[in-house]
């Protein structure tokens, strides 16, 4: 006689947060690889204000009788970056494919190690550039590894609170990046720069040592077949005394959401974003990612150097309050995202925006190099960043 058959598309697993805190946790430490990009957004920022970065990698400028930066040089030390990061994003695949997740994040450490190096010791603009290129591949892989990871491995009810704690971790890698250059530009030689890169070396060291007593992801694992470590890795990443029955029912939807790929491989799977079916919703996807990052990665990058040329009283501790507002953004959506349906956080956050530019050009056309205007242009560089940070997850 048949047994009873299994239901797999119910699944009972307790929809609250404390049932899973085992999970988040290792989610919180895996986010750190998120850190190093909040870093470099409030490091570089920095540095293009810091005399002693600029005694070694820009010039004096006799009419200002500053130092200064050429514009092509800033340009290429910004985006080196992204282009590494591009590079990067595009190996991702093939590797992840083949080699997991935990050897991606570790691999990223490497690179990361090597090129941080590479920056305290030059002085020379191209081995810089060659030092940008590389860690930008390095934060393209932390990026897509950490974010994949905390994606297969948390309960599909959580997944908003983890892109949360990606969003909290990249504010608090500004904060402790603009904490920090504040409290060494002022210094006169190389160490005003090199103190805060050595910060990059905190992070992936922390992630490389914690990665050994995390599992693999239980989804990658079955689809290379190994389905025992798979279930081993699922219970490593709940809590201990989770029932039976949510446990099975959880197995078997990762079971049978691997089982077409698994079937599939090597039949081009990722052209399915492309097809039909899926065509619009990853034309949508695509534009929300690319309209974020254009509304504001000029400002979050380069924050203390635009309060700077901007005039505005002690930038640098003004760089400090202003990432501080970002992870108050972050910990808002903490709150907002299990309530608040995406669509409505996006709009929301973008008509936020869109105000704060609007009101910052007002402002300085009003009133240009005043004390007013430059209170002003704080005050909506907060709210931007608050907004931004917000609905960014």
């Amino acid at each position: 006689m048949a047994g009873p058959a299994v239901v797999v598309s119910a699944n009972p697993l307790q929809l609250d947060i404390r049932s899973h805190e085992k999970c988040l946790w290792i989610c919180l430490v895996v986010t750190t690889a998120t850190f190093q990009f909040g870093l470099d957004y409030a490091l570089l920022g920095g540095f293009m204000a810091m005399p002693g970065f600029l005694r070694v990698f820009g010039y004096f400028d006799a009419n200002t009788s500053k130092w200064a930066i050429d514009p092509t040089v800033q340009q290429l030390i910004s985006s080196l970056l992204t282009l590494g990061q591009l590079v990067g994003n595009l190996l991702v695949g093939p590797f992840s494919s083949r080699f997991g997740r935990r050897h991606g994040l570790w691999v990223a450490s490497c690179l990361n190690f090597i090129s941080t190096a590479i920056m305290i010791g030059t002085t020379s603009i191209k081995v810089l550039y060659f030092a940008r290129f590389l860690l930008g591949v390095s934060i393209g892989w932390f990026f897509t590894f950490s974010v994949v990871y905390v994606n297969e491995v948390s309960p599909a009810h959580l997944r908003g609170i983890v892109f949360s704690l990606y969003q909290f971790q990249l504010s608090l890698g500004s904060i402790i990046g603009a904490v920090i250059d504040n409290a060494t530009h002022l210094i006169e030689g190389k160490e005003a720069y090199r103190i805060p890169l050595a910060i990059f070396f905190a992070a992936p060291t922390i992630q490389t040592i914690a990665m050994f007593f995390f599992p693999e992801s239980p989804r990658w694992l079955m689809t290379q077949g190994r389905e025992d470590e798979a279930r081993s890795a699922l219970q490593s990443l709940r809590n201990s005394n989770i029932d039976q029955k949510e446990f099975e029912a959880e197995f078997n939807e990762i079971r049978i959401s691997t089982k077409e790929q698994t079937e599939q491989n090597g039949k081009h799977l990722w052209m399915e974003i492309w097809n039909d079916r899926n065509r619009r919703r990853t034309l949508l996807s695509i534009a929300i990612i690319c309209t974020h990052s254009a509304a504001g990665n000029y400002l979050t990058i380069y924050t203390t150097y635009f309060l700077t040329v901007a005039g505005v009283d002690k930038p640098f501790a003004m760089g400090v309050m202003t990432t501080v507002i970002g992870m108050l953004g972050g910990i808002a959506s903490f709150f907002v995202v299990r309530r608040l349906d995406r669509r409505a956080m996006v709009m929301i956050g973008s008509i936020v925006v869109a105000l704060s530019h609007l009101g910052m050009a007002v402002a300085w056309t009003a009133a240009p190099g005043s004390a007013a205007a430059g209170k002003c242009t704080v005050a909506f560089i907060c709210t931007f960043i608050f907004a931004y940070v917000a609905y960014g997850m």
